[in-house]
């Protein structure tokens, strides 16, 4: 795990948290929400992250760098589907997310040679929070799990094609404030930490969002989720040492 994207990360997520705790006022529809007994929902179909991916890939006694950058991602992505849900009562609160990313990023070798590589993700989280705090900024606490299949292929190099699956479990926090005269304007954030079938698991995601009425609202921010897996021994070793990042954004359906 790279401590570098580790501190992006956290510093986000207190950027995020300056933001909210310096902005003035009550987060008024927040703590209607919280105190509602009526269901609330959010749907973000196909929300688009542009994640580059940066570590390291390894089989056997045998290490491979894996650098792709946001720049770069336009000319690698193969493919994406995303989809995120959310249900509210009171101050709980149920969420899903699901993500299949394909993405072609470049790697060289130790001695040099360079090596293509093909990485496919699906990445399914489920879990739950709680609202601890309603005024500005609200807090949740969120504890929840996330499956990982991967399989990357590469040629020429060791990764001929290699296919893993496992769960984390993980637990973190969540903040948000809304804003503006009419509070159509929010800023929120979002870090977890876990482990599992990884040695360690992390992410972070600031976003902004504007809701432009009362079904719908456009997010946009920064997200990053970091893996620190490494399974078998010896020739049949297989470790996956990398740290997707980069901008987010989509539309969020409210009813």
């Amino acid at each position: 795990m790279t401590t570098t994207g580790l501190l992006r990360g956290i510093s986000a997520v207190s950027l995020a948290l300056l933001v909210t705790t310096a902005a003035v006022g009550q987060t008024t529809s927040e703590n209607d929400s919280a105190n509602s007994n009526d269901w609330e929902f959010k749907l973000a179909p196909l929300y688009i992250w542009f994640a580059g991916i940066e570590g390291d890939a390894g089989l056997g006694p045998v290490s491979a760098p894996v650098n792709i950058t946001f720049s770069d991602v336009l000319d690698n992505l193969s493919g994406i589907f995303t989809l995120h849900f959310e249900a509210r009562k009171s101050k709980w609160s149920i969420f899903a997310d699901g993500m299949h990313l394909e993405i072609s990023p470049g790697a060289t070798l130790p001695n040099g040679a360079p090596v293509n590589i093909t990485v496919k993700n699906d990445i399914v989280e489920i879990g739950g929070t709680y609202r601890v705090r309603d005024e500005a900024p609200s807090v949740e606490l969120l504890v929840g799990a996330r499956y990982t299949h991967l399989n990357v292929s590469g040629s020429p190099g060791p990764l001929s094609d290699i296919t893993e699956e496992w769960w984390d479990g993980f637990g973190g926090v969540r903040l948000a404030h809304e804003f503006g005269d009419k509070k159509d304007w929010n800023i929120s954030g979002r870090a977890d930490v876990g482990a599992g079938g990884s040695d360690l698991t992390w992410s972070a995601i600031a976003l902004v969002g504007w809701q432009f009425n009362k079904w719908g609202s456009l997010n946009a921010g920064y997200k990053w989720l970091a893996y620190d897996y490494e399974t078998g021994s010896g020739l049949s070793r297989f470790s996956w040492d990398v740290t997707y990042e980069g901008p987010i954004t989509g539309l969020v359906f409210r009813w």
